[in-house]
């Protein structure tokens, strides 16, 4: 199968799962915001954002660099960024549960601290999943990752709703996000069976964090820029003030949460083999 089909495949395939995702989401958010708090949707907003702003410090672009550099070093290029990557979620998290009193206190509610433990928990899934999503990605091979993407999102959302409905409040929010990215973790390093080597292979440490250099900064800036303003918002004009903009926003982002990230998916991994076919 050529390129084209490839991509026009994957994009299909991403396509139906981006719309479904949205539909439910849509659901979802209608009738979250009216057993709960709009509270407990700022709450949950000001926890997330440290958790995105710090996860940007380097995990998610060595998937990047692993696409890109589709080719070079083979297995042990692979294992090198495993143990990196392990390395880096290691630091992350240790700052992640640093930082959380902090936070806290900064926005006055000590619920943001254990709504960031609990989220924190969903890094341990990127452990696992980065890699293999790589590999598949350098393959165009969606499917086994639109499949559990699909599965876990559906049964997340759903299990917001029951645990909303059972009463357990703000925590309904970020429960399913720790259980289900971790099982997307598992479940893909499974499939995939990269080969990995109790073997640091620092050699290629230094490649990655400088092809992941400019990634990172890109993508902090873009961070604090979507954010910033809830963050702001959160303390001057208090925390149902955000919740009630989360809302908002996320009903009004729905096409572009859901449906303008395809582009960006797909089109490294296109660019990526198409360059592997030239040389």
């Amino acid at each position: 199968m050529d390129i084209a089909r490839i991509t026009g495949k994957a994009s299909a395939l991403l396509t139906i799962r981006k719309i479904w995702a949205g539909v439910l989401n849509l659901f979802v958010i209608s009738y979250l915001a009216r057993i709960l708090n709009k509270a407990d949707f700022g709450l949950m907003s000001i926890s997330w954002s440290l958790i995105l702003i710090i996860d940007n410090l380097g995990p998610s672009s060595i998937g990047d660099f692993l696409v890109y550099k589709k080719k070079a070093g083979g297995e042990e290029i692979i294992n090198s960024a495993f143990w990196l990557n392990l390395f880096l979620i290691i630091i992350i998290g240790t700052i992640v549960v640093l930082l959380a009193p902090f936070w806290a206190t900064y926005y006055n509610s000590i619920t943001i601290k254990y709504l960031i433990y609990i989220l924190a928990i969903g890094l341990v899934g990127k452990i696992f999943e980065i890699i293999p999503t790589a590999i598949l990605k350098t393959r165009l091979d969606y499917k086994p990752i639109i499949i559990i993407q699909t599965i876990t999102g559906t049964l997340s959302q759903m299990s917001q709703l029951a645990l909303a409905i059972i009463g357990l409040g703000v925590y309904s929010l970020a429960i399913p996000y720790a259980i289900f990215q971790t099982v997307i973790g598992i479940y893909l390093f499974v499939k995939v069976k990269p080969r990995i080597k109790p073997k640091l292979g620092t050699f290629y440490w230094k490649e990655i964090l400088k092809y992941i250099r400019y990634l990172v900064g890109s993508k902090l800036l873009t961070r604090i820029s979507m954010d910033g303003d809830s963050l702001i918002m959160g303390k001057t004009l208090g925390i149902i003030a955000v919740g009630v903009y989360n809302i908002s926003g996320n009903l009004a982002n729905l096409f572009n949460q859901n449906l303008m990230p395809i582009l960006e998916d797909v089109s490294l991994p296109v660019f990526s083999k198409y360059n592997a076919q030239l040389t």
